[in-house]
Parts: structure tokens; sequence; C-alpha cells
């Protein structure tokens, strides 16, 4: 994502109507910091040091003698990758080295626990496609999509543009509505954003995104189909952020 942008002037007048439509979740609050990649399998932590002794002058400070072995490697190659790194050193210090090791070569999960996590991941991502698909398409099914000017008298105004026959929005309006329904429906919202986007077809216009284990995947009001937001025909300006509600970026790439 691309450098923070101001919000929406109609998402901010929105959310001075109704901060409830704009807070963060709880979940969201806990993460203000950068989210960092982390190792599939981190080592477990002791803060009990270990030794590591072998004959030979050492031409490190035993006190503050920092070893890096090559954590990508496991086993008896995890603790040659340490002695390498050290060279002749008679005593190296790390942090519960032992316990790594212990980590490393504990035993990975059978097969049939590794098939059941993807058959549990995969069933939770078929229902998440079959909801996000039936919202979509309700919507755009019952909703007749008209400007703000039309509906509102205004021309930016954004509010939910409920579900019921008859009922009238614009983009925005429509993108509210469906995220208010997915939340209803037991949907993340930390995993709902809003995302300003242009084609020549509808000019300035707004979806929804939704993360799933599939990529992100975009909600439109011109569109029945859910589509992975690369294969959309647009280009995308302006995203909200899913750590906090109230902060947009502009897109890149």
């Amino acid at each position: 994502m691309g450098q923070v942008v101001e919000a929406p002037a109609g998402f901010r007048a929105m959310c001075e109507r109704n901060l409830a439509m704009c807070v963060p979740t709880a979940k969201q609050a806990r993460r203000s910091a950068p989210e960092l990649p982390t190792a599939a399998t981190p080592f477990a932590y002791d803060p009990r040091p270990t030794q590591i002794a072998w004959a030979g002058a050492s031409p490190f400070d035993r006190g503050g003698l920092d070893c890096q072995p090559n954590a990508r490697l496991g086993g008896a190659s995890y603790l040659a990758s340490v002695l390498s790194f050290v060279g002749r050193a008679d005593l190296c210090w790390t942090q519960s080295l032992v316990a790594a090791l212990a980590s490393e070569t504990r035993g990975t999960d059978s097969i049939d626990e590794q098939s059941t996590r993807l058959a549990a991941k995969s069933k939770r991502l078929a229902a998440e496609k079959a909801l996000l698909k039936r919202i979509n398409l309700r919507i755009n099914r019952v909703v007749r999509q008209n400007s703000d000017d039309e509906v509102y008298g205004a021309s930016e105004f954004w509010a939910p543009s409920g579900s019921e026959r008859g009922s009238r929005g614009d983009c925005e309006d429509i993108a509210i509505e469906k995220r208010l329904k997915l939340v209803e429906a037991g949907f993340d919202p930390d995993r709902l954003a809003y995302a300003v986007v242009y084609s020549r077809r509808t000019g300035l216009h707004t979806v929804l995104i939704a993360r799933t284990d599939a990529g992100d995947l975009v909600l439109d009001s011109w569109s029945d189909r859910l589509q992975p937001w690369q294969r959309t025909p647009y280009s995308w300006l302006n995203v909200q952020s899913m750590r906090d509600p109230l902060e947009w970026r502009q897109a890149i790439g």
C-alpha cells in the first residue's frame, strides 16, 4: 500500500453522523503495530542460556558472544551451522539452543493431521465464498442503483442502501450495505475494506474488498461475479486500511 491519503468526504461525513460505522474493532485496535512476517516454525524460547564447549582457543569474548546459526536448517545441520559460525571458539552462549533444536527435531504433524487441517481450510474457504456470492448477488438484485442526487438530493452522501425491494443507493451505499450484511452473517469485519477505483465505463466507483485465504475478492455493484482484485477492469486509486477503518491509503501496483 502507498502513502496515507484523505478518506473520501462522504465517508468522513458518515463517520461523523455514526461513529460506530467507522471505529476499529478490538482486534484492530490491538494491531496498531505493523504486522511483520514470521518464520513458519519459530523456535521455542527459553531464557536459560545453554553452553556448547569444545577444544581450542576462542577469539571471542565469552561474555558477549552472539551466535547466529542458520535457522533455515534443521536437526544436525542446524548444530553444524552453529559450530561453523563460531569456528574454534571454546564456549558459545546461545539463547536456549537446546530448546531450538528440540523444536526443530520434535517431529512434524502426521499426514492425517495435515490433511485434516487442509480439509478444514478448504471447507471454510468454500463457505466464505458462498456467503460472499450470496450477499453480493442479493444486494445487487434488490437495490436500484441511483445517484446521490437522485436519492438524497446531495452530491456526496454515504449511507447503507437497505436490502429490501425498492431500496435505492449508489455504489458507496451498496458497498456499505454489503459490509453490514456480511458482518451480521458472521464475516470478520477486520477482513473487509472499501476501495475507490476508476474505469471509463463507471468513472469513479466504490467497491467492497473481502480478504480470504484465496486472496482479496471484490464485491461490485456492477457485477454479480466475485473476482480477485487483479482481474477487475479497474484502475485502483485509494483503499481503506484493514488495520484502521479511518485510515485510507493510495493503492499501488
